[in-house]
């Protein structure tokens, strides 16, 4: 029932968003226990290939990359305020998002999407559905999700393709690294109307970045004559390193 579901509220949402950042859909088929749904066709597939993938990686430049954030943000902004019908996407993450011949993104897989009214601004499920790693942490543990929900997996997105890592990893000591620990608290996440300006405009102020909103480590070791454990030492040095690279 829950696929049958999710199956139904993909047809009624993507039949209502038209954008040139969102994948299209031609038709779909639903009889007896088929269920099926017909795309147009993205040659170049979803965008995990290429940012873990290391040799397609390097064949892309920035100029690309940039084009694809962009892309996506803006997607993303037509979800949340610029369409008809305001949506939560709650699944957005690489795999998700697809590639035409020119590598413009579309962002497709409306099966978690949630569809507010107009004055509605967050809700809350008893079930959350959606991918660990790129859900938002008071979504995961509460159920509570709104538009920044798509926000703060848009930025675990982010620091998956400027650093070439998923959203966790085992560095060469063996510990598990979580690209988690980098990103902001809710309160402190922009709107995607806030992204795509900051992306666009060449005159926007950007405020100082401040201190990760929490680190997320196995080990923590107290170093001499140093308030910080090494784990914090060495979170703090990788967040400074991410904050230099964007």
């Amino acid at each position: 029932m829950q696929g049958e579901e999710q199956f139904m509220n993909k047809i009624l949402l993507v039949t209502k968003l038209q954008h040139r950042n969102l994948v299209s859909l031609l038709g779909f088929c639903s009889e007896a226990s088929e269920r099926l749904l017909i795309y147009e066709f993205l040659g170049n597939g979803s965008l995990d290939h290429f940012i873990f993938d290391p040799v397609k990686r390097i064949e892309l430049t920035w100029e690309l990359w940039y084009k694809i954030i962009c892309g996506i943000a803006r997607g993303i902004l037509y979800l949340h305020e610029d369409s008809k019908h305001r949506v939560v996407h709650r699944d957005l993450k690489a795999s998700n998002v697809l590639l035409d011949e020119n590598m413009n993104p579309k962002i497709s897989d409306f099966g978690m999407a949630r569809l507010f009214g107009v004055d509605q601004s967050e809700a809350n499920t008893h079930r959350p559905m959606g991918t660990y790693g790129y859900m938002a942490p008071e979504y995961a543990s509460h159920g509570h999700f709104s538009a920044k929900s798509d926000v703060f997996s848009f930025g675990v997105l982010i620091l998956e393709l400027v650093s070439g890592k998923m959203n966790s990893w085992l560095n060469s000591s063996g510990d598990l690294v979580h690209l988690l620990s980098y990103v902001k608290n809710a309160e402190q996440r922009p709107t995607m109307n806030s992204v795509v300006l900051m992306l666009t405009s060449h005159s926007t102020t950007l405020p100082l970045p401040s201190r990760p909103a929490f680190f997320m480590y196995n080990s923590a070791v107290a170093t001499p004559n140093s308030g910080e454990t090494t784990s914090e030492q060495s979170a703090s040095t990788k967040s400074a390193t991410y904050l230099s690279i964007s």
